[in-house]
């Protein structure tokens, strides 16, 4: 999981990354610089329910921002300060879901076309 999200956390302004499970549960957190608040003690079930039919959301606080992106696991969280760019966040992550994705579920057009026997 580390090497498929490494290119957001290598991404200037990225302080962390968690991607949640549907249940809640952490199936990968790094940070690049220690929270305040441990992540764990957050109701992360109640976001997921929240950001039922969203796809994305951008979360901008006083001391930072916090970028969502549904993802087929569950909900891929990335902390990042306020000059963080938001494309190259859209960009990254758009290049690394696919790669999150249980292995036999295929999309794109390979669904289209079947092998002949």
């Amino acid at each position: 999981m580390q090497e498929v999200l490494n290119d957001i956390l290598t991404t200037k302004g990225v302080l962390g990354v968690m991607l949640v499970s549907h249940s809640g549960s952490f199936l990968f957190k790094h940070f690049n610089q220690q929270p305040k608040q441990d992540p764990s003690d957050m109701p992360w079930v109640t976001l997921l329910k929240a950001m039922h039919g969203v796809n994305e959301a951008d979360m901008v606080f006083e001391s930072g921002r916090y970028y969502l992106r549904k993802a087929e696991p569950g909900l891929l969280i990335i902390w990042m300060s306020l000059a963080a760019s938001i494309s190259m966040m859209r960009l990254n992550c758009d290049v690394a879901l696919p790669n999150l994705k249980e292995p036999g579920n295929k999309g794109g057009l390979g669904r289209f076309f079947k092998k002949k026997k």
